[in-house]
This record gives C-alpha cells, sequence and structure tokens, in this order.
C-alpha cells in the first residue's frame, strides 16, 4: 500500500511539473490554434476522437478551425479531396483522475460535402440553427465504440451509423436512407423522415417518425426496437421471427396472422415496413 501512495504521489508531482511548463510555454509562445481552408475540391471531413468533449460547430466562415481547450494534442492533415482531423491525449490523460479535454470544430455552414466522425470515447455534438434551417450534409457517418453523441436539426442524403457500444442521441433528422448498424450500445431518432434500414445484433433502437415518407428494413438478431409511427401512417408490413416478438399496435387489415408471422396494412399501405426477428422484440405503434 506505501509503495502504491509513493507512486501516486510521484505522479502527481511529475503532472504538476508538466502542467507548469505548459502553462509557461503558453504564456510565452501562446496557444497555436489549427484551421484549414475549405475549398471546391474538399469532400470528406474526418474527425477520429477519442476521451475528449467534441462541439462540431457550424457557422459563417470560409475555413474550418479547430481550438482545444486542455491537455493533448489536436492535428489536421490535409491530403487531396479530405481533411482528417485527429486527437491524441498526452500519456498522464489515460488516468482517470486527470481532466479530459474539450475540443471545438468550426465548420463553414455551406459545407455540405461528407462528414466522418469515430468517436472512441467522450462526447460529440453537431446542432443545426433549427429544424426549419438544419445543417445539411451529402453523408453523414458515425462510427462509434463507446461515449455518447448528441445530434439535433440536420438533413442529409445519407446517414451511416456503426455502434458497438455507447449512445447516439438524434432530434430531427431528415435523410434519403439511414443505415443503421448497431453491436450493442442505444440510439434514439426523434422527429426522423426518410427510409431507414437497421440491423441489430444486440442494444436498444427507439425511432420516433416525424413522417412516413419511404420504407423501413428492420433486422434484430437479439435486442428491442421501437418504431413509433404518425397516426395517419400509410404501410404494409410484413413480419416475421424465429424466436422473439413482433408486435402492432395499429389497427391492421389483416394478411396472414400465426405465431411466427404478422402481415397486414393500415391506411393505403403504401409504405413497405419489412422485419426480420431472430430473437428480441420489435414493437410498432
Amino acid at each position: 500500500m506505501k509503495r502504491v501512495m509513493i507512486i501516486f504521489l510521484a505522479l502527481v508531482g511529475i503532472y504538476i511539473l508538466f502542467q507548469s511548463a505548459t502553462a509557461l510555454t503558453d504564456f510565452i509562445f501562446g496557444k497555436n490554434d489549427t484551421a484549414a481552408e475549405i475549398t471546391d475540391e474538399i469532400k470528406t471531413i474526418e474527425l477520429d476522437v477519442s476521451g475528449v468533449n467534441v462541439n462540431i460547430l457550424p457557422e459563417s466562415r470560409k475555413n474550418l478551425e479547430v481550438n482545444l481547450d486542455g491537455k493533448g494534442n489536436v492535428q489536421i492533415h490535409k491530403d487531396k479531396d479530405t481533411i482528417a482531423i485527429t486527437y491524441e491525449k498526452n500519456w498522464l490523460q489515460w488516468f482517470p483522475f486527470f481532466n479530459r479535454g474539450d475540443v471545438k470544430v468550426f465548420i463553414p455552414e455551406d459545407y455540405n460535402q461528407e462528414l466522418d466522425v469515430e468517436i472512441g470515447s467522450g462526447n460529440v455534438h453537431l446542432i443545426g440553427k433549427s429544424s426549419s434551417q438544419p445543417y445539411e450534409l451529402d453523408k453523414l457517418a458515425i462510427d462509434m465504440s463507446s461515449g455518447k453523441a448528441a445530434l439535433k436539426n440536420l438533413s442529409v442524403k445519407e446517414f451511416e451509423h456503426d455502434g458497438s457500444s455507447g449512445h447516439l442521441s438524434i432530434n430531427s433528422l431528415t435523410a434519403d436512407k439511414s443505415d443503421i448498424d448497431i453491436s450493442s450500445g442505444s440510439i434514439f431518432i426523434g422527429e426522423y423522415t426518410g427510409a431507414l434500414k437497421a440491423d441489430l445484433s444486440s442494444g436498444k433502437l427507439e425511432v420516433k417518425m416525424k413522417e412516413l415518407a419511404d420504407s423501413v428494413q428492420v433486422d434484430v438478431s437479439s435486442g428491442s426496437v421501437f418504431l413509433d409511427l404518425p397516426d395517419d401512417a400509410d404501410f404494409t408490413l410484413n413480419g416475421e421471427s424465429t424466436s422473439g416478438n413482433i408486435s402492432c399496435e395499429f389497427p391492421l387489415e389483416i394478411i396472414k396472422q400465426d405465431q411466427r408471422t404478422l402481415e397486414g396494412s393500415h391506411g393505403k399501405g403504401t409504405h413497405p415496413i419489412e422485419i426480420e426477428v431472430s430473437s428480441g422484440n420489435v414493437r410498432v405503434y
């Protein structure tokens, strides 16, 4: 126990010396904020973060700028049509009692190409102006192994999410199509409009549709899916389960119903909803 305490005090001493040296360097030389010009040739912005709080802030500007408040290192690498942003902890930040950093990524609000975000841990926020003035992108891709992400007021042609853990919350999303793959973790999407394809190995997916305007395809190995549709939704449901449960709280014109199958339509039956369940639960309401 005494040896552990000595090691702990030594680490604290090293940290204090490091902080003092860093503060002196910042005082003498100033902090360097990293920036890159956004031209018409830039088709993709990649953000790779772990153990840090990140705010992605669209605003009226011509360049991309990254500000770090805290320790660690942020780098921008520009290669042909791609800008890659990476954050690396310094070695002391791997200890849980040291504070994590905060990163602000300022991007032009008229940049409308592809944004790829890889989250190892920490928190990521991206918020458009409003639901009536969303931030628009051709493609938004989220790769999450842990951590949390909160998105709001977005309009994209293509949305992709690959989650092995963590929690993603989206409020007000319009997409031509969305492809969601969850190994574990949880996702909530509120005020959603667009085609939806979801594959769950485990975890939880909850989607609240603002408007049912396209097809829905859900494949569940395990876990739970909650699909909240507007009262006036027009759809044809085709559900099959090997072991699990599919429930629909809408009054259906039944086509086929037994222990493993639920087929029926509501309203005009315009949009197909395809559900396959190996195990787990799907609730349509």
